[in-house]
């Protein structure tokens, strides 16, 4: 007159095994995936701050190319040609995969 209500241990600790082994797979993805968001947040800011800086150009007459090191904590690296009635400002920086990205925006020159 055995009456089990509960699991046995090696349901248990099967159980415990296949959630540690689920957890230890995903870990490496999720801080993979965190890295990828801190990527495109600083491209984010890359962006605005580039276009801020053409924004200010338009409105001045400065002499071309113009170089700014760094914004904040990122590195960046920008960079203004004056290509025939458009300035074009370019934007590099590394990530965190040490990838080097590079965004161009145009306006026209004052």
């Amino acid at each position: 007159m055995r009456n089990s209500s509960g699991f046995t241990l090696i349901e248990t600790i099967t159980a415990l095994s296949l959630l540690l082994c689920l957890i230890i797979f995903l870990l490496p993805s999720l801080s993979h995936i965190r890295l990828l968001q801190k990527d495109l947040a600083h491209e984010r800011i890359a962006i605005s701050y580039l276009h801020e800086e053409l924004h200010a150009l338009s409105y001045s007459k400065p002499t071309l190319p113009i170089v700014h090191l760094g914004y904040q904590e990122i590195p960046l690296q920008i960079q203004f040609v004056e290509k025939s009635n458009l300035v074009e400002g370019c934007i590099t920086w590394k990530t965190h995969l040490k990838k080097i990205e590079e965004v161009c925006l145009y306006a026209k020159s004052s």
